[in-house]
C-alpha cells in the first residue's frame, strides 16, 4: 500500500483530538490526505495541534459542538466547499446507568452525542458526496453495540442505534456512490479507558485491571489506538465494502469462556474410544 494511498482526498475527524480520533487522523494525513479535526474544548484542540505539529502532520484542528446541528453543518461548509471524501464520526461519551437511575435527560444526552450528532454529521456531509458521486462516512460504534452488560443501558442502545444507522444509511445512499460503514473497538488503551476503569473501581491498581483485562483476549493484549486507525483506513481504500460494522476487538466478542471442563479435551476425549456393552 502506498503512504499516499489518499493523496488529495480531503476528511473530517469529529472528535478526532486525542486517543483512537488522533490515531485516525493521524493515518488518514500520514496516507496523504487533506484532515481536518475538531474537539470540544480549547485544551483538547490545542493540545492536538501541539502533537500534530511535532509529528509534522498537516492536521488542522477546531473547536466544535457536535451535538449543535447548525454549527456542524457550517463547520463542514468551511472545511470543504466542494465536499468532503471522507467523515469519520468518533465523538462521543460513554455513560453509565441502569434502567432505573438514569434520567430521561441523562438519555437524551447520551443519544445526543452518540447517535443524533453523528446523523446530523452525515446529513451535512451527504448532499455533496451524493452530488460528486463518491464518499466515504465511517461510524466509530463499540463492541456494546454487539453484546450488552449491566449498566451502560443507554450507551449500549445508542451504539447498536449506530450500527443499524450504518447499515440504514448506506443501503439509501448505495446508487449514489457514497460509502457508509463502521468500526467497532472493544478495549482500547486510551487515556478515556484508564480514566473510565479507575472511576469504575476507585482505589483499584488499573495497570493490574489492563493486564487481566488482556488476558481475557484471544490475542493475548487490548487493543491501541492505531489497530482502529487501520481499520478505518481499510475502509477507506475498500470499494466494494459498504453497510459493514468492522470489529476490532482482538477477538474479545468472537470467544467464549469456557469452564475448567472444556479446557480438558483428553480427558474428556479419554472414553470416546471406549465400546459401551449393549451399543
Amino acid at each position: 500500500m502506498s503512504d499516499r494511498a489518499l493523496k488529495s482526498r480531503t476528511a473530517f475527524v469529529a472528535g478526532g483530538t486525542r486517543g483512537m480520533g488522533y490515531a485516525i487522523a493521524a493515518l488518514l494525513a500520514a496516507s496523504g490526505a487533506r484532515v481536518t479535526v475538531c474537539g470540544s474544548t480549547t485544551k483538547s484542540v490545542e493540545a492536538c495541534r501541539v502533537t500534530a505539529r511535532r509529528a509534522k502532520l498537516p492536521i488542522k484542528a477546531i473547536q466544535l459542538d457536535v451535538a449543535d446541528g447548525e454549527a456542524s453543518g457550517g463547520a463542514i461548509a468551511g472545511i470543504a466547499p466542494d465536499g468532503l471524501d471522507i467523515l469519520v464520526c468518533c465523538a462521543g461519551q460513554a455513560f453509565r446507568g441502569g434502567a432505573l437511575d438514569t434520567s430521561a435527560e441523562q438519555w437524551d444526552r447520551c443519544m445526543d452525542l452518540n447517535l443524533r450528532a453523528p446523523f446530523l454529521l452525515s446529513k451535512a456531509a451527504l448532499p455533496a458526496m451524493i452530488a460528486r458521486g463518491s464518499g466515504l462516512i465511517v461510524f466509530v460504534s463499540s463492541i456494546w453495540a454487539l453484546t450488552a452488560t449491566a449498566r451502560r443501558v443507554p450507551y449500549i442502545v445508542a451504539k447498536a442505534a449506530l450500527s443499524s444507522l450504518t447499515r440504514a444509511l448506506a443501503m439509501d445512499v448505495a446508487e449514489s456512490g457514497v460509502r457508509v460503514n463502521a468500526v467497532a473497538p472493544g478495549y482500547i488503551d486510551t487515556e478515556f479507558l484508564r480514566r473510565s476503569m479507575a472511576e469504575a473501581t476507585p482505589g483499584a491498581d488499573v495497570g493490574k485491571m489492563l493486564v487481566a483485562t488482556a488476558a481475557r483476549h484471544p490475542r493475548g493484549r487490548i487493543g491501541k489506538p492505531g489497530d482502529v486507525a487501520e481499520a478505518v483506513l481499510y475502509l477507506a481504500r475498500a470499494d466494494f465494502v459498504t453497510g459493514q460494522t468492522l470489529v476490532v476487538d482482538g477477538g474479545l466478542t468472537t470467544s467464549f469462556p469456557l469452564s475448567d471442563f472444556a479446557k480438558a479435551p483428553a480427558a474428556r476425549n479419554a472414553s470416546q474410544g471406549k465400546t459401551r456393552k449393549g451399543r
